[in-house]
């Protein structure tokens, strides 16, 4: 979730993320996962406060040809 500069620290991404777990609550839904680049450590932490815990770690290599690298 992308929140603009100018509004960080207001705790947007909190409420965000609580409504939709409570919606999700009241459809029934009994786990909720979500994606974050691991290099985002402040997104992470706010994932991590909320209760969400790093559950799997996506390795991946890139096979591009020579003549298409930069």
């Amino acid at each position: 979730m992308y929140v603009h500069p100018e509004h960080r620290g207001e705790g947007i991404n909190g409420k965000v993320m609580q409504y939709l777990i409570q919606w999700g609550k009241d459809q029934g839904f009994t786990e909720f996962q979500l994606d974050v680049y691991d290099e985002n450590t402040s997104a992470r932490k706010a994932y991590e406060k909320m209760g969400f815990v790093p559950e799997i770690l996506t390795m991946r290599l890139d096979n591009i040809p020579p003549e298409n690298q930069k």
